[in-house]
């Protein structure tokens, strides 16, 4: 189903990807575009802290705070890991707002990955996990992504 033009992760990749990360039990997680909740029901499986899932889309809302990305403060939440599979047409601007916060320890995140070979350059702090072939979604898109993991250290 192809709700506002989103692409999701197939179940058994988003159980592939969680195995990957390593989250301690205590971290509080932020969780962007949560869309039916794949990713979620595999980091609750990781961590004893409540999830905050944020979704603007109002068929996923159930339960899950409806914010745009954009206008989260994001120090307010204290230590926190973000996760995420954001769409990719705002990916600059999300990115660069969450490197401002300084209170974010890692940021796990599905990226296209043409955007992550240019930031890449600028950006060090970048680690590869996993490609994502397009057929990994539903639907497939016309690219190809990549989970990584950027982290925020001073």
């Amino acid at each position: 189903m192809n709700i506002k033009g989103q692409n999701f992760l197939k179940k058994n990749f988003c159980s592939l990807i969680s195995k990957k990360i390593c989250i301690h039990k205590k971290n509080k997680i932020i969780e962007l575009a949560s869309g039916y909740g794949n990713f979620t029901k595999f980091l609750k499986k990781k961590v004893n802290s409540r999830i905050l899932e944020f979704e603007i889309d109002n068929l996923f809302k159930n339960n899950k705070i409806n914010e745009n990305i954009i206008n989260i403060n994001f120090r307010i939440y204290g230590r926190i890991l973000i996760f995420g599979n954001i769409p990719y047409n705002i990916t600059t601007k999300i990115i660069k707002k969450i490197l401002l916060y300084r209170n974010i320890k890692d940021i796990y995140i599905m990226l296209q990955i043409d955007f992550v070979k240019k930031i890449y350059f600028f950006y060090k702090k970048i680690f590869s996990y996993k490609k994502m072939k397009n057929t990994c979604f539903i639907p497939s898109p016309k690219i190809e992504s990549c989970f990584v993991k950027i982290s925020n250290y001073i």
